[in-house]
């Protein structure tokens, strides 16, 4: 006879490691933003250095250079604790099979890559590099080629990214249909290539060297407009304390464990020039 003990071990290891599979690979914004990993040990509110512009110059023949700015600024992140609570019972651990398992840890972990998501995309109302649309405005492709030029102009370094609002990016996919299979030139949205590709996963499109996604995952105010980003990687911070950690206790007199899985994180706009708010309205109603 198997031992209970092992068994049910074996499930929360299980647990563990497809919910940290799942928040890893789910997150759209750990793979868009700057991340910082904080040894445990290590303050709740972390300061991010932000190095200032620096120039060549041409000092003139028999003069010294000038030393660059090597100051820094900093910007503060603050964590906190995000997590998901489970009470398995012991009747589900021993009736379970490898599926069942793989099913909650994968809910888990999308669940908190969600509020990683959620936290990082928050940080587009503090974007001062400039603001593109207006409540009561639909999102065109035209509005994130302003806000790419924007950046450009600022001499923001690349990558370019833009996340938007599934609703107001309606729009846009009606906007890339129209012009699919014409000659069009605003960085590549045109063509059977990308309207084979757009409804695959959050990616839309790149445009203009812009990479568009879309999340379900931003705020949109009470005027239901989505105040959504044009930015780079720089200007968004996501300060993470390890991956997921789970906890369990024994609850002998409900036959059950409860399990407890958490991260320690905290996300800002680290360098909010680097980012440019995108202010459309929603649409689909």
């Amino acid at each position: 006879m198997a031992n209970t003990t092992t068994i049910n071990s074996e499930l929360f290891v299980n647990l563990l490691a497809d919910s940290r599979y799942a928040a890893a690979e789910s997150s759209v914004a750990r793979q868009l933003t700057s991340v910082y990993n904080v040894a445990k040990g290590q303050s709740k509110t972390v300061q991010i250095p932000v190095w200032a512009a620096v120039s060549a110059a041409a000092p003139g023949e028999g003069s010294a250079f000038s030393a660059a700015n090597t100051n820094t600024t900093s910007s503060t992140i603050t964590m906190d604790e995000y997590g998901v609570y489970h009470q398995v019972t012991d009747l589900l651990a021993d009736s379970v099979s490898n599926n069942v398992v793989a099913q909650l840890g994968e809910a888990s972990g999308r669940a908190m890559a969600e509020k990683i998501d959620e936290i990082c995309w928050a940080t587009f109302s503090s974007f001062t590099g400039g603001t593109v649309g207006a409540s009561g405005t639909e999102l065109t492709l035209d509005l994130i080629l302003k806000a790419a030029a924007t950046l450009k102009s600022g001499k923001v370094p690349g990558p370019y990214y833009a996340v938007i609002d599934p609703r107001a990016a309606y729009n846009l996919k009606k906007e890339i249909g129209a012009v699919g299979g014409s000659t069009d030139n605003r960085g590549g949205l045109a063509g059977s290539d990308l309207q084979n590709r757009v409804l695959n996963g959050y990616f839309i499109g790149t445009a203009a060297g812009v990479e568009i996604y879309e999340s379900s995952l931003i705020t949109e105010d009470s005027a239901e407009a989505m105040t959504q980003g044009v930015f780079a990687p720089s200007a968004i911070g996501l300060a993470m304390r390890g991956e997921m950690e789970m906890e369990t206790q024994r609850q002998a007199k409900e036959r059950a464990t409860d399990v407890v899985m958490k991260m320690t994180m905290g996300a800002a706009a680290i360098q909010p020039t680097h980012g440019v708010k995108l202010i459309t309205e929603r649409v689909i109603d």
